[in-house]
């Protein structure tokens, strides 16, 4: 009887066998498009970083950590991967502080009262109202630029990647050696990096 009243089955008449129920249904087809997500999206990610030649990762928030979706690999002598990255501590990464940034302000509390903020590298915010302001300041520009906050001598980037209804549900990032990553040059990895994310929005939306 709870199963039927929240239409997780359904009975054609008394006495008949019981079937799956529309709720059961609209599950399903969501667990398959988070399944097919990452598949779907792996050419992008891929041709960017061969395009801009630097490692670049597709990640979304569980919890309070950072969960890798796809990342794609430069294949340059010098190169940093998200390895030198901390995924238990968003704070410290592009993509971390890009997904709290945006999370209602609700969700966002939650993960900050969990959040140890740990020094991983010398520019690492590990004051909370420090953190709070710089997420401020992420959401209204609308992406986020981090320097040595994860590891000495890298630089990270990231944007947003939304749904349908303008929710921000993954990010999508770069991680470079300060060496490459010099002003000049960040706002044309935005731009790209942008573009990307606009692929990746309209191929989750056909899904």
């Amino acid at each position: 009887r709870t199963l039927q009243a929240h239409e997780m089955v359904s009975q054609a008449d008394s006495g008949m066998p019981y079937m799956f129920g529309s709720r059961i249904c609209q599950m399903a087809k969501h667990w398959t498009a988070n399944q097919d997500r990452s598949a779907l999206c792996g050419d992008v990610v891929s041709a960017l970083s061969s395009d801009i030649g630097e490692c670049v990762l597709l990640a979304e928030l569980r919890g309070g950590a950072v969960f890798g979706l796809v990342e794609a690999r430069s294949e340059q002598p010098l190169t940093v991967g998200y390895e030198c990255e901390s995924f238990a501590y968003p704070h410290t990464m592009a993509t971390g502080k890009l997904l709290m940034a945006f999370l209602p302000a609700e969700r966002q509390e939650a993960v900050l009262e969990k959040l140890h903020l740990i020094k991983m590298g010398p520019l690492t915010i590990t004051s909370r109202d420090q953190l709070c302001k710089n997420l401020a300041k992420i959401r209204r520009q609308g992406y986020v630029v981090s320097i040595e906050e994860g590891t000495a001598g890298v630089g990270t980037m990231a944007v947003p990647v939304r749904n349908a209804d303008g929710q921000v549900i993954a990010a999508l990032g770069v991680c470079i050696p300060l060496v490459r990553f010099a002003p000049a040059r960040r706002g044309i990895l935005r731009k790209q990096l942008f573009a990307a994310a606009e692929q990746i929005e309209r191929l989750w939306a056909m899904r």
